[in-house]
């Protein structure tokens, strides 16, 4: 159960993503303001930092290698999100414009996890 909080995401990504759409933003709003490649965006980079965050709350070394792959695995969680919807669903519609958002939200995360790393190495020495 290390991984709980990263697991528990995962699947409430996964299920957002996968379940039949509701409209629960009206699609003019969501068109007009590309609110939908912001929620994307969020849940990544919260995703990618979670994941960080698991890894090194049981004693590891907060490592850049670490941040990368936790970045990564986001980005690549959403872009197999993307092919799900486009080829296994009938009711959902793959965007590679949302996965561009997914990797946006990761790629923040991964700048944020940096510059603290940065931070605590400079703290520390």
């Amino acid at each position: 159960m290390r991984y709980l909080p990263t697991i528990l995401i995962v699947i409430a990504i996964g299920y957002l993503s996968l379940a039949p759409q509701t409209e629960v933003i009206p699609n003019e709003v969501v068109n007009e303001f590309n609110i939908d490649k912001v929620f994307h965006g969020l849940a990544y980079m919260v995703l990618a930092l979670v994941m960080y965050f698991d890894y090194s709350r049981q004693g590891k070394r907060r490592s850049r290698v670490f941040a990368i792959i936790s970045a990564v695995s986001a980005t690549l969680y959403g872009g197999a999100i993307e092919l799900v919807q486009k080829y296994l669903t009938t009711y959902r519609t793959g965007n590679w414009y949302d996965w561009l958002g997914d990797a946006i939200g990761a790629i923040i995360a991964l700048i944020v996890l940096l510059l603290l790393i940065r931070y605590q190495e400079n703290r520390i020495n």
